[in-house]
């Protein structure tokens, strides 16, 4: 089995339309109920979530859009439509023997829906991506192999903490709860250094060591 991601351009979708005007905004689908799909949208820098809700309120394909909770930069859209294509990729998914891969399988950015899947093989992918194309741009953004739960996106937190020794998760953590990942940073390594009780040069190391390890495990999925 393997995880995949891909994106695709699927005409009509009014998301798509809304995500190639307004770069940046991302709309993570996270729930379906029947007809009704629970999205949050979010958007660093400047805000322009009620701009991009008012441009998707005038979408013809658009059967009900109503906004259940809202922060500064981030909200949560009810949303309900009949877009041409709605159910395409659905329908082909689930043709091929194919599952979402939680928890969030569906999102809309920078003009195109990204979806992250498992496919039974290669020769399935191949059937699914060739069908899809017949509808829209498709292209593939990441492929791995799925043996185990533990080797899968799943559980990625849980597989880094047993990666990382207890030294290096106590320095992460302090550094994190000082304001060294802020920007502008809060703190200096050496005040941290001194709270921890260790030279800057080895915290420095253990930081770094840290850094490199979460990125080597999330990198992939990214």
């Amino acid at each position: 089995m393997l995880e995949v991601g891909f994106m695709i351009k699927p005409k009509g979708c009014w998301a798509q339309k809304i995500s190639e005007k307004y770069r940046e905004l991302k709309m993570e689908v996270f729930s379906i109920q029947e007809e009704k799909g629970l999205s949050r949208w979010s958007f660093k820098g400047k805000n322009i979530l009620m701009d991009a809700y008012r441009e998707a309120l005038k979408d013809k394909s658009i059967v009900e859009l109503n906004i259940v909770s809202q922060e500064e930069n981030e909200m949560i859209v009810e949303a309900v439509c009949n877009c041409e294509n709605k159910y395409r990729v659905h329908k082909v998914l689930a043709k091929n023997s194919c599952f979402y891969l939680l928890p969030t399988p569906i999102y809309t950015m920078n003009g195109a829906k990204h979806y992250k899947i498992l496919v039974p093989d290669r020769n399935t992918l191949k059937n699914v991506i060739n069908e899809l194309k017949k509808y829209s741009e498709v292209r593939i953004e990441s492929m791995h192999k799925f043996q185990d739960p533990e080797s899968s996106i799943f559980l990625s937190l849980d597989k880094i903490r047993k990666r990382l020794t207890e030294k290096q998760l106590n320095v992460l953590k302090k550094a994190y709860s000082m304001g060294y990942y802020n920007y502008p940073r809060k703190t200096t390594l050496k005040k941290i250094a001194d709270e921890i009780g260790v030279s800057s040069s080895t915290l420095h190391e253990e930081l770094v060591s840290a850094e490199n390890l979460i990125i080597q495990l999330l990198i992939e999925y990214l």
